[in-house]
């Protein structure tokens, strides 16, 4: 059993809460029965907590993946490089809008340091909401926008 819950929780940490949203309803569903409703809005609160935190982390990993990418919306291409946006060119205008130096190193499965999780996270969520929208021209890894979480915890609002 102790094996299985740090096999969950491993797993809820790198994007997968699945096992750990499990038991939490579980608990959740047990308290409300019993008629412990501060307890399970408690609960209810955590495992929100934690779908939202692993939300973030896979929208930054889908924009880590891409590695070096550029993406294209109408007139606008947005230059991100590890999970940092270096430039952007609109279509008909004269320079560059945003020349920076490329991020520094980053080893991969290493997390960003906390001054760049907010812009990453900043492009993932951009990204995310327009994919329908843009057009990738070039990346040296895997697009995978839109994500989605909604497939691992489908069976916890079958029986909410």
């Amino acid at each position: 059993a102790y094996d299985r819950a740090v096999a969950d929780a491993r797993a809820a940490l790198t994007g997968d809460p699945a096992g750990v949203a499990a038991l939490l309803h579980e608990k959740m569903a047990g308290l409300a029965m019993q008629k412990r409703y501060e307890e399970a809005a408690s609960i209810r609160d955590r495992l929100s907590a934690l779908l939202g935190a692993t939300k973030r982390h896979q929208l930054v990993e889908a924009l880590r993946s891409a590695q070096r990418v550029e993406v294209q919306r109408g007139d606008v291409t947005w230059f991100v490089d590890s999970a940092r946006l270096v430039d952007v060119a609109v279509t008909g205008a004269v320079g560059r809008a945003l020349p920076v130096d490329p991020p520094a190193e980053l080893l991969p499965g290493r997390p960003l340091d906390r001054t760049q999780i907010d812009e990453a996270l900043c492009l993932a969520r951009y990204f995310e909401q327009h994919a329908a929208r843009l057009r990738v021209t070039s990346s040296d890894g895997e697009w995978r926008f839109p994500i989605s979480i909604t497939d691992q915890i489908a069976p916890l609002r079958k029986t909410a």
